[in-house]
């Protein structure tokens, strides 16, 4: 898998690299971004961020470096994305977010009093925090916070601002 993780300047990012071990990752972010070798991942900038063309500039990165898995985790990234998942469909990218219909469900502002966290990709559990983590709900596809109150799971999308 080839896949590209925005926020790369932000910690958050660092968290979902447990779960592409293995993959061939590329974090990019807007602006400048730290030039250093690793050999688990590589950087690369997103130009100057444009609010009008976010979907647009994300989709050319993806092209231009071959990634068929796009994890938008910036909060003014998600919306945009998410209605532009057919698009990205067309050109075999998949893109880890819910679908537009039940985003709302999961993209609400949470300041995480856990460090608790899953990674899925269409329900399938790709790393987890915690073992009593959901293995599928909705068919989900992303990165996000868990936390269990009382008997729940409450499951809010990672995201950085």
């Amino acid at each position: 898998m080839n896949i590209l993780i925005t926020g790369a300047t932000r910690p958050q990012s660092f968290k979902t690299l447990k779960a592409f071990e293995g993959d061939r990752v590329v974090m990019a972010d807007y602006g400048d971004v730290p030039s250093f070798p690793s050999a688990k991942y590589s950087f690369i900038s997103l130009g100057e961020r444009n609010d009008d063309i976010l979907a647009h500039n994300l989709l050319n990165a993806c092209l231009d470096n071959d990634i068929d898995h796009l994890m938008p985790l910036y909060n003014f990234e998600i919306k945009a994305v998410a209605k532009a998942a057919v698009l990205f469909s067309e050109f075999n990218i998949e893109v880890l977010l819910p679908d537009i219909a039940v985003l709302s469900k999961y993209n609400r502002v949470y300041n995480p009093v856990t460090e608790h966290y899953v990674v899925y990709i269409k329900g399938k559990v790709l790393y987890s925090s915690e073992p009593w983590a959901p293995k599928q709900e909705d068919i989900l596809s992303g990165a996000f916070y868990i936390r269990q109150e009382n008997e729940e799971v409450i499951t809010n999308l990672l995201t950085v601002y």
